[in-house]
């Protein structure tokens, strides 16, 4: 049945972690728990207009996320948080707590092959993928933080605002994106209520080929195949 929907222009796809982590010995004197559980849900609906022949070049999307459980972040006691899904969705004030929200409500608009609008209440974590590392979402390599993202990115950037971009593909190789969003985070809070100052991100992937050298990273093996190299920038300010 899901593939027949996937004919038709909607897709759902459902991810769910559940981490055991503990810190046998060291950390922050004090803190009791030295194993963290903590269980992370990410659904995301989707609807392409064309599959579903309404008109072209549209793509809806809709995304929930869920965690619960007590994580061992606060025993740790580390600069970059040793396991990502205890953060998000990124709740103001609510570390170690169950939380629910939308985090995600965007449609795209392709004019073209190498042209497309967005805007909505934008996610940010899908940002900064690579092929060694993977993102924030992946569950195939790594779980702290400071190797998925910029730490200065994940406090100086929100991961939930509403704001718009740009996606162009200047040739095959080269494809950008530019947007602008809020810079106040907006995870499980009102998005309208909190917007703080504008952050305005850019994002380019050049796509280049390393020869016959042979690229491994967890179970990911790269032979004579292309490669995708980004570099981020953003500007923020807040009031």
């Amino acid at each position: 049945m899901r593939d027949q929907w996937a004919l038709k222009g909607f897709t759902v796809d459902l991810n769910t972690v559940y981490t055991l982590q503990g810190v046998p010995s060291g950390g922050i004197p004090g803190v009791s728990n030295n194993l963290g559980n903590t269980v992370s849900d990410d659904i995301v609906f989707g609807l392409d207009t064309t599959k579903a022949g309404w008109w072209p070049g549209g793509i809806f999307k809709l995304r929930f996320e869920n965690r619960a459980g007590v994580s061992a972040l606060g025993k740790a006691g580390t600069v970059s948080p040793v396991n990502v899904d205890a953060l998000f969705p990124d709740s103001l004030g609510n570390l170690d707590k169950s939380v629910l929200g939308i985090t995600e409500l965007t449609y795209t608009q392709f004019f073209s092959r190498r042209v497309a609008t967005f805007g909505g209440l934008i996610n940010t974590l899908d940002a900064d993928d690579n092929v060694i590392a993977g993102d924030v979402r992946g569950n195939s390599t790594f779980l702290n933080l400071a190797f998925l993202m910029s730490p200065v990115e994940f406090t100086g950037a929100p991961n939930v605002a509403l704001g718009a971009g740009v996606f162009y593909v200047a040739t095959p190789n080269i494809t950008s994106t530019l947007t602008v969003m809020g810079s106040q985070e907006t995870a499980t809070r009102n998005p309208f209520d909190n917007w703080n100052g504008t952050t305005i991100a850019t994002e380019w992937h050049l796509k280049h080929q390393i020869g016959d050298l042979v690229v491994v990273a967890d179970q990911l093996r790269l032979h004579d195949l292309p490669i995708f190299q980004s570099s981020q920038g953003y500007q923020s300010s807040q009031r």
